[in-house]
């Protein structure tokens, strides 16, 4: 009866280690991206989330529209931006969880301009 007992309690410690070695080992973030554009605009991401599915998502605008994409539990991804002739976009990447995707930029504000035509690719890293 003893062994049984202990058994079990071993068992059980096992699991639990190995549940909290895998949460450990999967970190994730959450991606938050504003963006406020001319005419018309696009972002598309694909991630991956820490539970190992992929997601696809974004957001679209025209003129004075205010966008939002948010994702919680992002282990890593990508995003791609495209404007249509004449159009412009501010965006703005929340870097609590991820370093700024935009190169030359401040890290801290992690802010872009973006314009005619142009199609941007971000790349999403967790800080370290």
């Amino acid at each position: 009866m003893r062994v049984a007992g202990s058994m079990c309690a071993l068992v059980a410690l096992v699991a639990a280690a190995s549940l909290i070695a895998n949460a450990q080992s999967s970190r994730s973030g959450d991606v938050s991206i504003t963006a406020v554009g001319k005419k018309h605009w696009e972002l598309a991401c694909s991630l991956k989330l820490a539970d190992g599915k992929d997601f696809t998502g974004g957001v679209s605008g025209k003129s004075g529209d205010v966008r939002h994409f948010d994702k919680r539990d992002v282990a890593a991804g990508t995003c791609t931006l495209t404007l249509t002739a004449g159009g412009s976009l501010n965006l703005q990447f929340d870097t609590k969880d991820f370093a700024c995707p935009f190169p030359n930029a401040e890290q801290k504000s992690c802010k872009r301009y973006v314009k005619d035509e142009e199609s941007v690719q971000l790349t999403l890293n967790l800080r370290p």
